[in-house]
């Protein structure tokens, strides 16, 4: 579907769901900051209404408000907690508040718990809602091992799936994929758009591919770079058996993971995993880093690899690598903006064999490599800039708003003629 054009335009006041920890060094957090911040730049009052708790990261040209937490909870993680549901609970009535306060034209939620408070908002203060669908709950939900008896974990699923978007006034989905997901879902072709996540190119403008080389010990080493959280859903085992797989001329590479933070089981799982491989001495891990330092980790990679296979979203791991012209490995399904050899190595999911092939190719042919990190680059640039996405996103806010507003009228206009 056609991005619609507005027939206003004016300074706005826009509450941002972020349900999570925020601002926080991974995946979505990270986006919802650099689209809040982009948002911002083109003039707009945003306001985020979050949890009580962050990593401690700067942000500029937005407000943001925290639920209280009292004093317990602090802890970055991505995925389910049986703490959030109060935390989500205290966020609608934090966003009620600053909707009534500030005089917020819009909500703009983002994730499906965003989604729930935005809902419950919307019905309370009557603000049109826009929602950010960035996942199928189909995709994740079971992986988690969180809800039990796994059936029941994907019957909530696909409940989700089904009803969330329902409720507001306008969706926009990552990829086309999961446009097409929530069409077969239900929701109109008429009241959703695909509009891409972006990066900040000025984030990796200045990058020093020496500042962390020695303290990892990666003088004389190629290195295959992986960033992003643990997760299951991830697929790291495949990523590791691939790895191993690797013949003896590639004996001086190792593999280096960069994560924002750590569920200690599931690093346990994958080291397991590397003693039963054989690779445990040539991983490298990287945990809790600032989100400063995340450029100069991924310059560190003559690969980037993302293993994650089939998914609706939208890997922001993919989107930095290309903003550091880094050759990519990346599965078919979850390789989102990567062309086969045009910008990237893309090989089948949950295939060992070939991702092992795609490492060891631009391991060993340097002039690929650097053409296919070159063009992920100018991909980046063209179509992922924060900047050009939000003006997107800026005219379905005026659509929104112009159309509550002519129904608004059209209902009084209705009522005086009746009178």
């Amino acid at each position: 579907m056609s991005i619609p054009m507005p027939s206003i335009s004016r300074k706005l006041s826009i509450l941002m769901v972020a349900a999570c920890p925020f601002p926080a060094n991974y995946g979505s957090p990270a986006a919802i900051k650099e689209m809040s911040e982009s948002m911002a730049d083109l003039g707009h009052d945003v306001h985020v209404v979050t949890y009580p708790y962050g990593d401690e990261i700067s942000v500029r040209g937005i407000h943001i408000h925290r639920v209280s937490g009292f004093g317990l909870l602090h802890q970055v993680s991505s995925g389910p907690a049986w703490h959030k549901p109060v935390l989500d609970l205290l966020m609608v009535f934090k966003a009620c508040q600053l909707i009534w306060k500030y005089k917020c034209d819009i909500i703009h939620s983002n994730n499906y718990e965003g989604q729930l408070v935005g809902i419950c908002a919307k019905l309370i203060t009557g603000r049109p809602l826009l929602y950010n669908a960035v996942n199928s709950m189909t995709d994740e939900l079971s992986s988690y091992g969180f809800i039990k008896p796994a059936f029941l974990a994907r019957w909530l699923a696909s409940f989700l799936d089904w009803s969330v978007p329902r409720f507001s006034d306008y969706v926009l989905t990552l990829t086309q994929e999961l446009f097409e997901f929530l069409v077969g879902k239900g929701i109109s072709r008429e009241k959703m758009v695909c509009i891409p996540a972006g990066i900040q190119p000025e984030m990796f403008q200045h990058t020093n591919p020496d500042r962390f080389r020695d303290s990892l010990q990666l003088r004389d080493k190629r290195v295959i770079l992986y960033t992003g959280t643990l997760d299951r859903f991830q697929r790291l085992d495949i990523l590791f058996r691939a790895f191993a797989r690797l013949g003896p001329e590639f004996s001086d590479t190792v593999l280096l993971l960069v994560s924002p933070f750590v569920k200690e089981v599931l690093r346990h799982e994958l080291e397991t995993l590397a003693g039963e491989l054989g690779i445990t001495a040539r991983l490298r891990w990287v945990d809790r880093h600032p989100l400063e330092d995340l450029p100069d980790y991924l310059v560190l990679g003559d690969v980037a690899v993302a293993p994650r296979p089939a998914s609706a979203g939208h890997p922001i791991k993919i989107l930095n690598y290309m903003g550091t012209r880094r050759p990519i490995v990346a599965a078919a399904g979850g390789g989102k903006g990567i062309w086969h050899l045009q910008n990237g190595f893309v090989c089948r999911d949950e295939d060992v064999e070939h991702m092992a092939e795609g490492l060891s190719t631009l391991l060993t042919d340097r002039k690929l490599a650097e053409q296919l990190g070159e063009a992920a680059f100018r991909t980046v640039q063209e179509e992922y800039n924060w900047r050009i996405q939000c003006q997107k996103i800026e005219n379905i806010y005026f659509c929104i708003i112009s159309a509550r507003d002519t129904q608004a009228q059209s209902v009084v206009g209705k009522t005086e003629d009746h009178a």
